[in-house]
């Protein structure tokens, strides 16, 4: 009998199981500055060198650069009003979603980015790679990634025929050749220290000697299995994600998280998710959820979703529209589609071929089908970019993977990507909105607002959003919204300074209070119009009142018509009844570590600002805000620092706090402006205006990363940062990092060299306070790593992720062998 093999050497190198180098070639671009995504990666190292100026060159479009929000993305002049509208708000809605305020930034000041929220532009270049490669980077799965939504929307512009939005069934083929065609191109010009890798033997040469090991994959929505079998022969992918953003019917369903992805999911499939109701989810679908429809210029806009149709789809149980089936509004959403039998046959087609399938984006019925056919196969899957949640309590959506299908993985020797976003923990302080909230001018130039965690057992806020209809409310004519409780009634103003509403405005009241949830037993408005011909008639027609509990906000009643109710003279009241349970979980559960306990350290505060009708002019017209805090402390910081908010900017402005700062501790917080008076003044609306508290995300992603590595068995965990997906990352760290960082060398990486601290330009990149700006800052998180409590730990076992990718890909190699 012969003897056992000697085992394999022990490799050594993190591995970043979900990447997008091509991203340039994805969402209506085509290697050039003319998409939603911005800059380009550079090619060859030496290259890369001397043309990184240019392939992060300040973003452009055919406005000013400096405005915030009126970036387009697009290049030289653009004479189509439609289409530059559209990527206006496709720009800004997409950044300023993730806590990012769009500016120009970029080179050769790159004062904006790279930086760690912003999802819209390049971090990674080959620069950056090759940083990350010198830290001790040594595998990445890179994959191909587009939304035939997204990028189609950004082509469609003004139009005299309803050309409607095209739906290209080879789209995501295509793009998929045209990204993995130039990686191949990318790392060949790279070869000294990369190399793309198409077995797991071959994986491990290149790592043992010391290279940047390139495993090609794919992420696309709508990919049939014939298409991802194409893509392996013919491109050498060896790793897909089956199921993307929308139910692919190729194979069955994805997670359900967000209306964007219903949006198209219709788009592509000519239908929105079906869902069921789960009590341990807190996420829900709301009617932000659109259809794409045709408006001006045959133009093609989202639209939000009627009520009768979000009713009718069973997303909510409507007593004025029943739907049966419905979801309570005290259960989340998760998708109903599973795989069925037939995305089990296809599934099992890629599995006999060797991919290696990658179950991220599966909704949990999907994934529960999966692992059985992989169980019944024996053949490991990974979940490459992921957050957990133990399915026994409350999270925040079916896209974390539950624990028992994470232990289900591991025991077939599969990986498990830990997504990088940083849970900070966010903890809302102060959320008004109106129209405006306030308005600063050159007689009126400060507000302060009192800050404080709303109460668990309390309303805490009351909020009316109305849509006035075809007759106005005139000025100096007063209209209240009402609360009737069951020991009485509140009344507040709803148009302040008894100001007018024209016809098809919509306006939004927030009013605070103090009342428990089982008080509340309808909701109202009142008029006070006199009769006769000097009397006002004014047309209602719709009605969404809110409430918030514990700083979560919850829709208790919505109602529209044509019009839902008219006053005039001998008509001022409107009432509806409502009901709201002790518990007060009127939209689900609150997942643990959600937010901050009122005795938790605060690492930063951020500020978000919507700008009404009337901008900011930036200049010598400016705006600061200023924290007071417990025993009258404060400090004052820039807002606008200069730049222009344009009407209906969305902009967020993240500031440190002084160290020891508690969430207990935030008091109020005001803005001053140092506007002019007179006719030449300046004028500054503030419709919406929202404060959080934010903690440090290290000590949750350490713990998380120890309580996923031992239910995986010790072993297959890696980092899954989505870098270049439209996905925002670690933001920063109470935690120091000290350099040069030498984590790599001490982990026993060969190559690997100790790093200064990083500089792009005139600009220094510091962890703590710019967290992973760009995947060049790998390293930097590491070193974070190394220094929190159990980081030792961590940083150990992240450095065998590498090998540990290797030995997964052994074994699906074994097991497609054996698959008839």
């Amino acid at each position: 009998m012969l003897p056992a093999p000697p085992p394999a050497p022990e490799l050594h190198g993190f591995a970043d199981l979900h990447v997008h180098p091509a991203t340039h070639f994805a969402f209506g671009r085509n290697d050039a500055d003319e998409g939603l995504f911005w800059g380009r990666p550079g090619m060859s190292y030496a290259e890369g060198q001397r043309t990184i100026a240019d392939d992060l060159k300040a973003c452009a479009g055919s406005s000013d650069p400096n405005l915030v929000g009126s970036v387009s993305h697009g290049t030289g002049a653009d004479f189509d009003p439609v289409r530059h509208g559209t990527h206006q708000a496709m720009v800004q809605g997409l950044d300023s979603s993730v806590g990012f305020s769009h500016s120009k930034g970029g080179a050769p000041s790159y004062e904006s980015w790279p930086h760690a929220r912003s999802v819209l532009h390049e971090q990674m270049h080959v620069t950056m790679l090759h940083r990350a490669w010198e830290g001790g980077l040594r595998l990445i799965v890179a994959a191909a990634v587009d939304a035939q939504l997204l990028a189609h929307l950004w082509d469609h512009g003004f139009n005299t025929g309803d050309k409607g939005l095209p739906l290209d069934r080879k789209f995501d083929l295509e793009s998929a050749k045209r990204q993995l065609g130039w990686i191949k191109k990318f790392v060949k010009a790279n070869s000294t220290w990369m190399e793309i890798v198409k077995t797991s033997d071959e994986a491990r040469r290149a790592i043992t000697a010391g290279k940047l090991a390139v495993v090609l994959g794919v992420e696309m929505d709508s990919l049939t299995a014939d298409q991802i079998l194409e893509l392996v022969k013919a491109y050498d992918v060896r790793s897909a994600i089956p199921i993307h953003l929308a139910n692919n019917p190729a194979f069955g369903g994805a997670a359900v998280y967000g209306d964007l992805f219903n949006t198209s999911n219709h788009y592509l499939t000519g239908r929105f998710y079906d869902v069921i109701g789960d009590a341990l989810l807190a996420g829900r679908l709301s009617p932000d959820t659109a259809t794409i429809v045709s408006s001006d210029f045959n133009s093609k806009i989202p639209q939000s979703l009627p009520r009768y149709y979000y009713c009718r789809l069973g997303y909510e149980c409507c007593p004025d529209m029943p739907h049966s089936p419905c979801v309570a509004r005290t259960l989340g959403h998760k998708n109903a589609t599973g795989l069925g039998a037939g995305g089990q046959a296809e599934l099992q087609r890629l599995m006999k071929a060797g991919v290696i399938v990658d179950i991220a984006h599966m909704g949990e019925r999907s994934t529960e089908d999966a692992l059985a056919l992989a169980e019944r196969l024996n053949y490991p899957v990974m979940n490459s970019h992921s957050d957990v949640r133990d399915q026994h309590k409350c999270g925040l959506n079916e896209r974390a993977m539950r624990f028992d299908h994470l232990q289900r993985m591991g025991r077939l020797g599969g990986m498990f990507g830990l997504g990088t976003e940083g849970n900070t923990q966010p903890t809302e302080l102060l959320n008004e909105s109106g129209t405006p909230i306030v308005r600063f001018t050159g007689d009126f130039k400060a507000k302060s607002w009192n800050l404080g965690v709303g109460r668990t057992d309390l309303i805490d806020q009351v909020r009316f959003e109305i849509r006035t209809g075809d007759d106005d409310l005139r000025d100096a004519r007063t209209a209240y919204g009402r609360l009737v409780l069951a020991n009485g009634k509140v009344e507040f103003v709803l148009n302040q300074d008894s100001s007018g509403w024209g016809n098809g405005s919509t306006n939004t009241i927030v009013h605070d209070v103090a009342i428990r949830p089982q008080d509340l037993r309808a909701v109202g408005i009142h008029t006070t119009f006199g009769g006769g011909g000097g009397g006002d008639n004014w047309n209602v027609d719709r009605l969404v009142v809110s409430v918030r509990i514990n700083g979560k906000w919850s829709i208790v009643s919505t109602d529209s018509g044509a019009p839902l109710v008219r006053f005039k003279g001998d008509h001022h009241d409107w009432s509806k009844a409502v009901r709201i349970a002790a518990s007060a979980s009127l939209n689900t559960c609150t997942p643990e570590q959600s937010t901050l306990a009122a005795d938790a350290p605060v690492a930063r505060i951020a500020v978000t600002i919507k700008t009404g009708d009337a901008e900011i002019r930036g200049g010598n017209d400016n705006a600061f805000g200023t924290l007071t805090l417990q025993g009258g402390r404060s400090f004052e910081f820039p807002l606008n620092k200069g730049v222009q908010w344009p009407k209906g900017a969305i902009v967020s402005v993240v500031t440190q706090v002084p160290q020891g700062t508690r969430v207990r501790d935030l008091k109020t917080f005001s803005i001053r402006t140092t506007f002019g008076g007179g006719i030449g003044g300046n004028n500054w609306d503030v419709v919406a205006l929202v404060v959080q508290a934010q903690g440090d995300p290290i000590p949750n992603w350490v713990n998380d990363y120890l309580s996923v590595t031992g239910m995986m068995g010790g072993h297959g965990v890696a980092i899954g940062t989505d870098m270049n997906g439209l996905a925002p990352q670690f933001p920063y760290s109470l935690t120091p990092v000290h350099y040069p960082i030498d984590v790599a060398r001490k982990q026993g990486v060969p190559g690997a060299r100790d790093l200064p601290q990083d500089t792009l330009g005139p600009r220094s990149f510091e962890f703590s306070r710019d967290g992973v700006a760009h995947v060049g800052l790998l390293p930097d998180f590491m070193g974070a790593l190394s220094e929190a409590p159990r980081g030792a730990e961590v940083v150990g076992g992240l450095y065998r992720s590498a090998g540990d990718f290797v030995e997964m890909w052994r074994k699906v190699e074994e097991a497609s062998r054996r698959i008839p």
